[in-house]
């Protein structure tokens, strides 16, 4: 009797983590992996590095998009991506911006430069 009254609370809090905690951890690693993984094919493109888009960074970049309402939001879409362009070493503000046209996707979330504040978003 006496175990069971020490185990029944060990295993409660050990529950409450499994169930709480890890899922939005989790979550959130997991929709910035797919966001940089999908924006990767504009990365070249948006850099400055290549002068054709890829034909997969619209397909790429609509997926980013699809990602922001159902999840973690613009701002911190931008974060997510501009880990990657500052990982690039440039970004080329023109370029950004021409995605909305190319793509046709929204481009707020996206940094227009390495000193894109991205606090501002929502």
């Amino acid at each position: 009797m006496a175990a069971s009254m020490v185990l029944l609370p060990v295993v409660t809090v050990v529950f409450l983590l499994c169930c709480c905690w890890t899922p939005v951890e989790a979550e959130t690693h997991t929709d910035c992996g797919l966001a940089q993984t999908a924006f990767s094919f504009c990365v070249s493109y948006v850099a400055g590095i290549d002068e054709e888009i890829d034909p997969k960074c619209c397909v790429g970049a609509r997926s980013v998009q699809e990602l922001i309402p159902t999840s973690i939001g613009e701002r911190v879409m931008c974060e997510c991506l501009k880990q990657e362009l500052v990982s690039a070493g440039a970004v080329d503000e023109g370029r950004t911006l021409s995605l909305a046209l190319i793509c046709g996707v929204s481009t707020n979330y996206l940094p227009t430069s390495l000193e894109f504040e991205c606090n501002g978003l929502s």
